[in-house]
């Protein structure tokens, strides 16, 4: 077994002129296009631990798409170095075609996560920052390409780098802006992930020959074509059966930890994926001497977790897929314990301030760390009663917001945003914040508001905080989403923080917009986050009368180059500092750079 692990980190139904390439029968452009990387060496000699199986893995996926019709762009190290130009180039000229329908993108590597996102690493990474692909950024362009599907498939680490060099990996996107022109409907961009957030990918032996290994994810992905389940199988058209996008899920999730067991591999490795499309897209077809087994009951994954808890709060909430029977809600409430979603959940619900702490006209109750010290926005003056693991930071405003640096004990620390009327709650674990959450002054929330908000932020901090479902499904769920957000006026303003984002993750733009706009009617200013998603800071630095001058979650800092925002420069200066967490967390260094500029009235008025 080898670890992927950075040590220092259809078209809906493409249609028939697809199956008739594939066949040879059509000898023209394809609609379906595949840009596949393979990188086993990237960085110096010595820098990273060397792969066996990620250049060997790429070439046998981009082997198959061609035999499935797909136009195939090849990049693998076996040759030499690859560069991000050249892959940015491929995808923009496949992009380009006016008949592309489907556009798949294939990475195999060594990957890690920075501020909570993906980076894939080539040849020049980690010592060039920009020669890597930053996920985000390049699934944040994506989204304005008029291509019916798009698919990402990453076979990949999503563990945290372990040095400081590749925390510094920006990585570049591999998307560029289309022209206006080509601008059209937003795409169904549907992502596979080998493994979970925090967790490494596998290279395992093939067979009994321990010298040569195989990525474990690309192999149970491509046997999904060949053994698939009995009710994975659509037949599109007489005689040619597909498996859908959405049919894949259960079947990678169960085959990995099949084949981990047997293996006898006791690292974790559980796939993520996140399908938008529809039933009737597909990748591929079945193999000729494909073998079809029974079906088999689903096992719950953290997706059911976050639905069956979400539906439990609210109705219109989260898309039941397993049913609703004694059985499996245990089944699920098991895999919640197991996946440490209960006790994070239990964290978030346990802070309640104190009726004295509920009554203060503004600020935050800090939770888990003393708070050393507070700086505030120029005209806004901060007071902070520090106690062992419980601070209080009272606030006087002379608007209806401010920014403030809030230090913690052992140096490093926060920016937050004082609202007036609103008694923010700061959740620190290990010195990273954790969760924050707002209530009205004076006005405790409701049950259902706790265990709302808690069970949301749970499934933001696991990666696991999306809109539900496919199609007409998804739009519903979209707009209870944010019918529930309101609950009257607006329950707790970062619930919309993580709207925003999962409407982003949707590619529903029309969302984001929404939550822009309720949140400054009922709050009468914008954050940050928000105002980024919503495309308001595009091409400038933040207004005065957006808080903070930074992302509030860690998540929004990818997107800081590819959205074109520009910070304050002690902002700017102090990313390299942010810590992995899911609220933004700076080292002492950050926060040292940020309290000066505070200081010498280098951020807006509050």
């Amino acid at each position: 077994m080898r670890r992927r692990e950075v040590l220092i980190l259809g078209a809906s139904l493409v249609g028939t002129a697809a199956v008739r390439r594939a066949l040879g029968q059509d000898p023209g452009p394809s609609p379906r296009a595949a840009v596949v990387i393979g990188i086993d060496r990237p960085g110096k000699p010595g820098h990273l631990p060397p792969l066996t199986a990620a250049a060997s893995g790429a070439k046998m996926f981009g082997d198959w798409l061609e035999s499935q019709g797909f136009d195939v762009a090849r990049f693998t190290d076996d040759k030499g170095p690859i560069a991000i130009s050249s892959i940015k180039k491929a995808v923009s000229d496949f992009a380009s075609r006016p008949n592309l329908d489907q556009l798949v993108i294939y990475f195999s590597g060594h990957g890690c996560l920075v501020n909570g996102q993906e980076r894939w690493l080539l040849s020049g990474a980690p010592e060039d920052s920009g020669e890597a692909i930053n996920f985000a950024a390049s699934f944040d362009r994506a989204q304005r390409w008029p291509i019916t599907n798009i698919v990402f498939i990453s076979d990949a680490c999503r563990s945290r780098p372990g040095s400081f060099t590749q925390d510094l990996l920006d990585g570049t996107s591999i998307f560029v802006v289309p022209d206006e022109a080509a601008v059209g409907k937003a795409p169904k961009i549907d992502k596979f992930f080998a493994t979970g957030i925090g967790q490494p990918s596998l290279e395992v032996p093939i067979g009994e020959n321990v010298d040569k290994f195989e990525g474990l994810y690309t192999s149970v992905f491509l046997d999904a074509f060949k053994t698939p389940d009995a009710d994975m199988v659509v037949e599109v058209e007489p005689g040619v059966k597909v498996v859908p996008n959405r049919k894949l899920e259960d079947f990678l999730r169960r085959e990995v930890r099949k084949r981990s067991a047997i293996l006898q591999i006791d690292v974790r490795q559980d796939p993520q994926t996140d399908v938008c499309s529809s039933d009737k897209t597909y990748i591929g077809r079945l193999a000729a001497k494909s073998k079809i087994a029974p079906a088999q009951a689903p096992k719950p994954n953290l997706s059911d977790v976050v639905n069956m808890a979400l539906g439990e709060v609210n109705l219109g909430l989260g898309v039941q897929r397993l049913g609703k029977s004694d059985k499996t809600v245990n089944n699920i409430n098991a895999a919640a314990a197991q996946t440490g979603f209960s006790r994070a959940r239990e964290v978030i619900l346990s802070v309640q301030t104190t009726p004295e702490e509920a009554n203060l006209p503004g600020g935050f109750v800090v939770v888990g760390s003393a708070v050393e010290r507070v700086t505030a926005s120029q005209g806004v003056r901060a007071s902070v009663a520090a106690a062992e693991e419980r601070s209080r930071v009272q606030v006087e405003f002379d608007g209806p917001a401010a920014t403030l640096a809030i230090r913690f004990r052992g140096g490093g620390g926060t920016v937050a945003v004082a609202l007036r009327d609103f008694v923010g709650q700061i959740v620190v674990e290990e010195g990273l914040v954790m969760n924050v959450s707002y209530d009205e002054s004076g006005n405790p929330p409701s049950d259902q508001v706790r265990q709302l908000r808690a069970t949301v932020a749970t499934a933001a901090q696991f990666g696991s905080f999306r809109i539900p479902g496919y199609g007409e499904e998804r739009t519903t769920q979209a707009r209870n989403l944010g019918n529930t957000l309101r609950m009257g006026k607006f329950a707790d303003p970062t619930l919309g923080l993580y709207a925003a984002y999962a409407y982003w993750e949707a590619a529903l733009a029309d969302g984001i917009q929404s939550v822009a706009h309720f949140m400054r009617d009922d709050l009468d200013v914008d954050l940050f986050d928000v105002s980024m998603l919503s495309g308001e800071l595009s091409g400038h630095e933040p207004p005065p009368d957006v808080f903070p001058p930074c992302p509030m979650l860690s998540q929004g800092w990818n997107l800081l180059r590819v959205r074109d925002v520009t910070l304050p420069p002690a902002f700017e200066q102090s990313q390299r500092y942010l810590l992995p967490a899911l609220w933004t967390t700076f080292a002492a260094p950050g926060m040292d750079l940020i309290e000066q500029a505070m200081k010498e009235g280098g951020n807006r008025k509050g």
